[in-house]
């Protein structure tokens, strides 16, 4: 049956994929009138897709007001399962290996009692991928942290008292699953600040996205909405220098398990620096208020 684009609810969040594909989406555009039909769920009224995200862009891009659908009945659980199932058989684009590992993280979660063989065939992958995936998830490092499955995922590579440390965290301050990935990512990245990863670890600092370099932003209030909106490179490559610095800083003198680490030179360096950062910082506004 036709079912209008405008009807479709597109939940990303039901998609196993880290996101679309431009050149996938590109080439559904210039075949789509030979394209299988997307895969929908009725549920309590509502059309959910579940299967179909590049084909129904492809639609959207092309104009399209409605596209052929195949409708099922049931609920949010079975559409992510039907959207692992479709990607993992018989999609063009293969999953990646992220995907295909948090594909194994939902079954294992949500299917508990199927064997390894049943998510093997069910994601694509081997069951011996399978098994040490899910023997890892399971382990004492990870049952240690004690949290639901889609926190603890996050942490099944973190060493365990560093996870056990950001499962705490995570239970105390509420991080968000994404909050809890890039708190796992600044501890294991090995080029991440050490003064920031400290302070991570106290509760001091929040979650930050770090760079595989081992840079890192921290964007405040008023200031981050008004530069992003004005898109001004340089400025904000300059604000972004100066507020890691100062949440570096200020790290270093509120957490007590920090200061020791802290030399006389460096605690010096710190005071003479962060009066000229906070300056910096409050002329910057200044100067995007006066200018807006």
């Amino acid at each position: 049956m036709k079912i209008k684009l405008a009807d479709l609810k597109v939940d990303p969040t039901v998609n196993i994929r880290d996101r679309l594909d431009g050149d996938t989406v590109e080439k559904y555009e210039s075949i789509f009138e030979i394209l299988p039909p997307i895969l929908v769920f009725r549920i309590n009224g509502n059309y959910l897709l579940a299967d179909g995200f590049h084909r129904y862009q492809a639609a959207d891009n092309l104009g399209k007001l409605e596209i052929e659908a195949e409708v099922r009945e049931g609920t949010l659980e079975d559409a992510q399962e039907a959207n692992i199932r479709e990607n993992a058989a018989h999609h063009g684009l293969s999953l990646k290996v992220a995907e295909q590992a948090r594909a194994i993280d939902w079954f294992v979660e949500h299917r508990s009692d199927w064997t390894d063989q049943q998510i093997a065939e069910a994601v694509g992958a081997p069951k011996s991928t399978v098994h040490n995936h899910r023997r890892a998830l399971l382990s004492g490092k990870q049952a240690s942290v004690n949290l639901p499955q889609r926190y603890a995922r996050q942490l099944h590579d973190v060493p365990a008292p560093e996870a056990q440390k950001l499962a705490n965290l995570q239970q105390e301050k509420k991080w968000t699953p994404e909050e809890t990935r890039m708190a796992a990512r600044a501890v294991k990245n090995p080029k991440t600040d050490p003064l920031y990863r400290s302070a991570l670890l106290a509760g001091a600092a929040p979650p930050v996205k770090v760079q595989e370099d081992g840079t890192h932003s921290v964007l405040v209030g008023p200031v981050q909405k008004e530069i992003a909106a004005r898109k001004k490179g340089d400025v904000l490559y300059q604000l972004l220098t100066a507020l890691s610095a100062v949440a570096r800083f200020q790290a270093a003198f509120t957490v007590k398990d920090i200061k020791r680490d802290v030399s006389t030179k460096q605690a010096a360096d710190i005071m003479l620096t962060l009066p000229s950062q906070v300056a910096f910082l409050a002329a910057i506004e200044k100067a995007l208020r006066d200018d807006r």
